[in-house]
């Protein structure tokens, strides 16, 4: 399990004014994401392998961090185990409410779950609907990443991808575009 730590902020009570922190699994750790915003404070808290069980137990350095905006990406390695998609969306409800919470003048951004291998694409696009209606409910912003890498038939576009999961670097310069305007 690895934890990139980029850009550290230091904890203020509240909110760190600037700070912004990426939540997620392996797609987030692997994001190069002081480089694509240069000049933003940011942190990578995405960790090879999670699922929301595993956020929902290391939330509190992501709180002792007091991001001021926090985008979160989870799900994908949960289908992958078998994880019911009420399980998964009672999990991310469980991280939103703890984090807004703790956090409360911190904007939150829920990101789809991304395309993968044709065998996931209806239970992808089942938990993408709930999750959309799971961040109107906690007043977070849906962010809808999925359509930006669909071949068109509910896979992961191949010229992203290596491996029909993992991003190669141009597809987070297309995610770097898509969320771009919430960290001004």
């Amino acid at each position: 399990m690895q934890l990139s730590d980029q850009g550290r902020g230091t904890p203020a009570s509240g909110t760190t004014p600037g700070l912004v922190a990426f939540l997620g699994d392996s797609i987030t750790f692997q994001g190069s994401w002081d480089t694509l915003f240069p000049g933003v404070r940011l942190r990578n808290f995405g960790v090879e392998g999670d699922r929301t069980e595993h956020i929902l137990a290391r939330l509190p350095p992501v709180i002792a961090a007091h991001p001021s905006k926090l985008f979160l990406m989870i799900g994908t390695n949960d289908l992958e185990h078998g994880t019911a998609e009420d399980v998964i969306v009672a999990n991310v409800s469980r991280i939103l409410g703890e984090l807004q919470q703790a956090l409360p003048s911190c904007g939150f951004y829920l990101q789809s779950v991304l395309p993968r291998a044709p065998a996931y694409t209806a239970r992808i696009h089942a938990l993408n609907e709930r999750l959309r209606r799971l961040a109107e409910q906690c007043s977070a912003r849906w962010i809808d990443l999925f359509p930006l890498f669909d071949s068109g038939d509910g896979s992961l576009r191949q010229d992203l991808t290596a491996d029909d999961l993992h991003l190669l670097p141009e597809a987070y310069v297309i995610w770097r575009t898509a969320i771009a305007q919430y960290l001004v």
